[in-house]
């Protein structure tokens, strides 16, 4: 970020220069060369972006999804022997694993977050932007309300359909007792069985569900306390690097608490999913039953919330992180 405001910032920026004169020149007429040109180059440079974003994700965040992973995977009650709070459960893999078990599932989790980057980054603004030439008075309340609903569900659903497989063998592999079989093992004993699938797809309807509430409060509360932010400290002369520090926090923390209170107890149901299967799975309302069972055998903190100590911090640094890359991509499609 600069000191410029945004629509200085924008107009500076070739490849929004350009996409805004190709939509001047006409909807009707089938996109040129160099306008095809354009856009594949606004979706690789995208993907780009995001695939870099893996890496820094990938580092910082998974010790926290580890931690949070194997808080909701325990069977036990906090009147249990054997029960773990998130500081015990840290303890416990110090002990027995060293720094090396908060990276357990490391490879399957930094494909998942490569997979969802390298096409969350480009989808996002495409599905926005068409989203916004649809729906009528787009620029109303109301309209970019329907349209964030719109690109949320849509995101949500490629989410579900695509990572629930990553997720399963990213969850078999932080739970796995140590001196279990490996993935590769687990994998083809699937295969024999014909419940290759059926793995596979574990936990998708709460993963559509626990997406589509994180979409849901990363397109509507996120963008407006960071639009709100970023403007108090603009129209205060503070568009300066620690006014942009403060705006990343300001949005992270946020953001995170709202990520928290909507999308845990559908994360926690996709977990027990995921390791442990369920008799509930086929039964109509599954979800539901399953995070009734988790309440009435743990609670709500924890149980239905479940790791979310670790899960906050997580969701905060990473909607930090987030605050500075994703106005970048949205300038780069003329969407800011």
């Amino acid at each position: 970020m600069n000191n410029r405001s945004p629509d200085e910032g924008e107009a500076s920026n070739p490849l929004t220069t350009l996409t805004n004169s190709d939509s001047d020149s006409g909807g009707a007429a089938a996109a040129s060369p160099a306008q095809r040109r354009q856009h594949s180059s606004l979706v690789a440079l995208s993907a780009l972006l995001g695939v870099k974003f893996s890496f820094a994700e990938f580092a910082i965040g998974h010790p926290f999804d580890a931690v949070k992973t194997k808080l909701q995977a325990q069977g036990t009650s906090p009147h249990q022997p054997g029960y773990f709070t998130a500081r015990g459960q840290i303890k416990a893999i110090l002990r027995d694993e060293g720094l090396r078990g908060f990276y357990r599932g490391g490879m399957a989790n930094l494909a998942r977050m490569m997979a969802k980057n390298a096409y969350r980054t480009p989808a996002r603004p495409a599905l926005k932007s068409t989203f916004t030439r649809m729906v009528p008075d787009s620029s109303t309340t109301r309209g970019k309300l329907a349209v964030n609903s719109l690109t949320g569900l849509s995101l949500a659903t490629m989410d579900a359909v695509l990572l629930t497989p990553l997720e399963r063998m990213k969850v078999w592999l932080m739970t796995v007792p140590r001196g279990g079989p490996s993935l590769s093992v687990q994998f083809r004993a699937w295969v024999a069985s014909g419940a290759l699938f059926g793995q596979l797809s574990r936990g998708m309807a709460p993963n559509i569900m626990r997406a589509s509430s994180s979409w849901g409060c990363y397109l509507t509360v996120e963008e407006s306390v960071d639009d709100a932010v970023k403007r108090s400290l603009y129209f205060a002369g503070q568009h300066w690097l620690m006014g942009e520090i403060a705006r990343s926090l300001a949005t992270g923390i946020f953001g995170g608490g709202f990520h928290v209170a909507a999308t845990m107890p559908f994360d926690n149901c996709k977990t027990q999913f995921q390791k442990h299967g369920s008799r509930e799975v086929r039964a109509r309302g599954a979800t539901a039953r399953v995070l009734l069972r988790i309440y009435r055998e743990r609670g709500l903190l924890a149980g239905v919330y479940a790791g979310w100590t670790v899960r906050l911090p997580h969701y905060v640094v990473v909607g930090a992180v987030q605050a500075q890359l994703i106005p970048r991509i949205d300038a780069m499609w003329g969407l800011r």
